[in-house]
């Protein structure tokens, strides 16, 4: 009789998750600030992400905090307030020109971006550089909103290009959490 030993199971990685969903959001977002997508319907697009997204991160932000990592649960509780209230705004704000209330709001959500890629000064670097280039990408798209509140302006158009890179920076990323994960070594080096 052979026996057959077990192995405990890994504990879930809740930063491929928090990570796609990010990405994903970025993403759409800073393809209508850039300017590389111009069709109308996509603010329909990034309404409904920002939704879900909003949703995932403040459910992955409460899983952190009660694992004990307090960084990772601000971290995800910050994005998932954001794209909640953002989502809030777009389905039920005030019609009309808002374009300074805009840049506001982004100018505020820029500053806590800065405090939290600021912490990640002693984290991983990857999460550092989402982080940075997320404050950057917030900063110009309320500069943008200031300036005129024409989207996309050049302003506006360079955090669509910044938000972009810090999609980009954090779908590579959770890939390479997810392979590996999977793989139980690192296939693909992880930023």
């Amino acid at each position: 009789m052979t026996e057959t030993t077990q192995t405990a199971p890994r504990a879930a990685d809740t930063s491929a998750l928090g990570l796609i969903a990010y990405s994903v959001t970025v993403l759409i977002l800073a393809f209508g600030k850039s300017g590389i997508v111009k069709e109308a319907g996509g603010l329909g697009f990034f309404a409904a992400s920002a939704l879900v997204t909003g949703i995932v991160l403040v459910i992955l932000a409460f899983r952190a905090y009660a694992a004990g990592d307090g960084l990772l649960a601000t971290g995800y509780g910050v994005n998932g307030v954001l794209w909640l209230s953002w989502w809030g705004i777009l389905h039920e704000g005030p019609a009309g020109d808002i374009h300074k209330t805009q840049a506001f709001f982004l100018l505020f959500w820029a500053v806590v971006a800065l405090f939290v890629a600021l912490a990640h000064l002693k984290a991983e670097r990857g999460a550092l550089l989402v982080w940075a280039t997320w404050f950057a990408a917030l900063l110009f798209l309320a500069l943008g909103q200031f300036q005129n509140g024409a989207d996309p302006d050049s302003l506006t158009k360079v955090g669509g290009y910044l938000a972009l890179v810090s999609g980009v920076l954090a779908l590579y990323a959770a890939g390479a959490t997810i392979v590996n994960a999977a793989h139980d070594k690192p296939l693909l080096p992880t930023l």
